[in-house]
């Protein structure tokens, strides 16, 4: 199926500004998820210790993980930007310093797709 037209389960959105050190941990937490349907969003905001670099070495090999980046407007305006960028039933906001466990789309999706009245 084309990437462009699949419509995934889920958009994991992550804006960012200058969190190198935390990076790698990150997208390595993503990319593990036991639920493999979804797109990971980065909007970097031309951070400038090393950061952008790295998203690219390290999502390089992952058609699910489109990055852009974009001038430094605030966190605000780059989920902003990663929003009008998804394409998923679901949103999954990360933050590019913390961690999810494997299963934590799974379980998110298996709750959200048995309670269709929560948003």
């Amino acid at each position: 199926m084309n990437g462009e037209t699949h419509k995934p389960k889920v958009s994991i959105l992550m804006p960012n500004f200058n969190t190198r050190v935390f990076l790698k941990e990150r997208i390595q937490t993503v990319i593990a998820q036991t639920l493999a349907d979804f797109e990971f969003i980065i909007v970097d905001s031309y951070s400038d210790d090393g950061a952008w670099e790295l998203i690219q070495e390290l999502t390089r090999k992952d058609s699910r993980i489109r990055i852009s980046q974009a001038p430094r407007e605030g966190i605000y305006a780059g989920l902003n930007r990663c929003l009008r960028l998804a394409r998923g039933e679901y949103i999954y906001i990360a933050t590019s310093d913390d961690t999810m466990s494997p299963n934590c789309l799974e379980k998110m999706v298996t709750a959200l797709d048995a309670h269709p009245e929560c948003g």
